[in-house]
């Protein structure tokens, strides 16, 4: 099984191609990582946090939980591989047909950043989706509810999931520190002309 997951992973995407902002994040700090058989038996692949962070296959909905570090907020990317049914065929919809976060508490900001889909195998037999999403503030913990994909008999099954969590600065943050060196940086080339001219 995880074998055929691994080629899943690499096999060429048919419709859709997720993005390059789609990418997993670098330093993450949370991770749960899950297979899925034919018997519905759930192995963990890898889990930060085992006392905490669970799927639930009945809710089809999956928790982790988080450290409270000093930046503001809370990047997370979900890759989820389900098997289509012959004869049916999943289309996106609304929001509601794919994955949502809630934070807790759940009165933070949620700002979907993006998603993406991909059916993959030689007769198309798998859908790939990706999704990311920056929380505001950093929670103490969020769930991702999936039960959208299994709505209106989708056919779908779930297969892997994979969801990864890091802290980072507001974008605004950053941008003011990188203006907040561009002083040290000319006094550095003026320095340089100086020492070449001499």
């Amino acid at each position: 099984m995880k074998k055929m997951l691994l080629v899943l992973s690499v096999a060429a995407l048919s419709v859709g191609q997720a993005n390059a902002s789609l990418t997993p994040p670098t330093g993450v700090q949370h991770e749960l990582s899950i297979t899925i058989d034919d018997q519905g038996v759930v192995t963990e692949v890898k889990n930060t946090d085992a006392n905490v962070n669970k799927y639930n296959t009945v809710t089809h909905t999956a928790y982790l939980v988080n450290e409270r570090p000093a930046n503001p907020v809370k990047h997370a990317w979900m890759y989820a591989v389900f098997n289509v049914a012959s004869g049916t065929t999943w289309i996106p919809g609304g929001s509601d047909s794919w994955c949502l976060v809630t934070p807790d508490p759940s009165t933070y900001l949620v700002p979907e950043t993006g998603k993406d889909y991909g059916l993959a195998g030689s007769s198309l037999q798998y859908l790939e989706v990706w999704q990311t999403w920056d929380i505001k503030p950093n929670p103490q913990a969020e769930s991702f509810d999936l039960s959208g994909f299994f709505a209106n008999n989708s056919g779908l099954t779930l297969r892997s999931l994979d969801i990864q969590t890091v802290c980072v600065p507001e974008p605004t943050t950053v941008m003011a520190g990188a203006l907040l060196l561009i002083p040290f940086g000319v006094s550095t080339i003026r320095k340089l002309r100086k020492h070449s001219v001499a």
